[in-house]
């Protein structure tokens, strides 16, 4: 709903207990004012953004209740209103999440706030005797869903897809699937692999999405990631993909990190 780095003021009530229940809940309010970039990666000068915020901790799953509206006097901003609705629970094996986010703006659609639904999900599990991880991601866009807030690098709203559909913020260096979720559908399989007393680690994914309009075109990728551990604070990671979208355009890109962590 909300990926952007903007001037905001928040206020967070931590550990309101139901008496009786075992429920543990957070609620923050947020409201900012500046540096509001809208779903088109673009800054709003004159957007502002209310919001609260709720998680809650029951017995067998975290719940999450997000209400967020930006409002914008722009001719190009428009209002816009999102909910978004979560749970993160483990069933037997595999660790679950499964989201629904719902977007409407009360004036004329632009690019920066238009009306949709994302319904998005996550399925992974540790194999057993190993700290190797398998898992599974898929969504669904149903008209054009858009987030209240995006930072200019950040791309759309399908980063947490996978490594396919992450953007990562160097400059037009691209993800390799459209991030996106505008009437679409994808999923996301993959294999995360550790080693070296999990000092170094290799994913390999493979994703593709299927447009449900007739104007857009599907696309199929393959993606690696290796990242090595130097020391507590250093790691080195190397990424890499193809692709080809329907029709015959392929697309290929390697790129290097090299990171510290204080």
């Amino acid at each position: 709903m909300i990926n952007d780095t903007i001037d905001a003021v928040g206020l967070t009530r931590d550990t309101n207990v139901i008496p009786g229940y075992s429920v543990d809940a957070r609620v923050t309010a947020l409201f900012g004012w500046n540096d509001v970039h809208r779903n088109d990666n673009r800054e709003d000068k004159d957007a502002v953004i209310a919001g609260l915020f709720t998680e809650t901790d029951f017995r067998s799953n975290t719940f999450n209740l997000d209400l967020a509206y930006a409002f914008s006097n722009t001719g190009t901003g428009s209002d816009l209103g999102a909910i978004g609705i979560g749970s993160i629970q483990r069933i037997g094996h595999f660790n679950t999440s499964f989201w629904l986010n719902h977007s409407w703006t009360p004036d004329p659609r632009t690019a920066a706030a238009n009306s949709g639904t994302l319904l998005f999900g996550q399925v992974s599990r540790t194999l057993p005797y190993s700290d190797d991880l398998l898992y599974l991601n898929g969504f669904l866009g149903i008209d054009q869903y858009s987030s209240i807030a995006r930072d200019p690098t950040a791309g759309g709203p399908l980063g947490q897809m996978g490594l396919l559909y992450a953007s990562v913020g160097l400059g037009s260096y691209g993800a390799a699937l459209s991030n996106s979720a505008n009437d679409a559908v994808g999923l996301s399989p993959g294999y995360q692999s550790f080693f070296d007393n999990d000092k170094t680690q290799f994913v390999l994914e493979i994703g593709g999405r299927q447009p449900t309009v007739s104007d857009q075109q599907a696309a199929i990728a393959l993606g690696a990631r290796l990242q090595i551990a130097l020391g507590n604070r250093y790691f080195v990671q190397f990424d890499g993909f193809v692709s080809k979208q329907e029709g015959g355009t392929e697309g290929a890109g390697l790129r290097t990190e090299f990171g510290v962590q204080f």
